[in-house]
């Protein structure tokens, strides 16, 4: 809240005033917080708009260096043909982040059970289900 005090000839508002009222002074207060809020956004909306109009020459100088170093990559070009066709194909199934979120709670309760039991059953569903469970080292 702004910080606001009462005054002999008036209230004083963060450095502005006087005011014949508190009430007075908040308005202005809240006046000059959102002017300040909206130049701020059209600022950050103006640079935002800049940044997507200009060219990422630094990108593409990167692009056509890893194109030449390595020319069997199409990925790098741009060209993405085979996921697409892995996908279409059935060949690679897309997880949804639903059944990724589902998989990584499994992974997590084989790794970090509160129990040797809950862990050995948690694993196990992993295995069942073909989740895979990284090796954990035993810490000393």
């Amino acid at each position: 809240m702004a910080n606001i005090e009462k005054r002999e000839d008036g209230w004083y508002a963060e450095g502005s005033g006087p005011f014949t009222s508190r009430d007075a002074a908040r308005d202005a207060v809240k006046r000059v917080n959102q002017d300040e809020a909206e130049a701020t956004y059209a600022e950050n909306l103006a640079a935002t708009e800049a940044l997507d109009a200009a060219e990422d020459t630094e990108a593409d100088a990167l692009v056509s260096q890893v194109v030449e170093e390595f020319p069997e990559a199409e990925s790098f070009t741009g060209g993405f043909e085979q996921e697409e066709q892995e996908l279409a194909d059935g060949s690679v199934a897309r997880e949804s982040a639903k059944e990724i979120r589902a998989r990584e709670n499994y992974v997590v309760m084989a790794l970090y059970g509160n129990t040797e039991q809950a862990r050995a059953y948690w694993t196990n569903r992993c295995q069942e289900l073909g989740y895979e469970v990284p090796v954990m080292e035993a810490t000393v």
